[in-house]
């Protein structure tokens, strides 16, 4: 496939979230979470920002995902983006280390396996 310089202005990319569950194991659930593209000077600016002002992970994420696909509530109903729904999900400990993997997996075309 040719490579296009107009890329869409979001894409979306696996995420993997590690629950500890009894026994000392863990529960692998996944979902798709959908990023802003963005160009090299809007990564050095987000990356500068979080350097300056000492902003954390979360804060970094939040700017930066823009919607998901398959993330589910207890009944397993589909879970529709939103910013309370974002601020739910960073409530999960594990899931701003899972974005963030994700993510930076992502822009450095990183291919790890599960």
């Amino acid at each position: 496939m040719p490579f296009k310089l107009k890329l869409s202005p979001t894409y979306s990319t696996p995420v993997t979230i590690e629950i500890p569950v009894d026994g000392g194991r863990f529960e692998k659930s996944t979902f798709d979470a959908e990023f802003k593209r963005l160009n090299t000077d809007e990564l050095n600016a987000l990356l500068a920002r979080q350097q300056e002002a000492n902003r954390t992970d979360q804060d970094m994420i939040a700017d930066v995902l823009v919607g998901w696909k398959g993330l589910r509530d207890e009944d397993d109903h589909e879970v529709p983006f939103s910013e309370a729904n974002r601020e739910a999900l960073f409530k999960v400990v594990q899931a701003v280390p899972a974005l963030t993997k994700a993510f930076f997996t992502s822009i450095a075309n990183v291919r790890q396996k599960n």
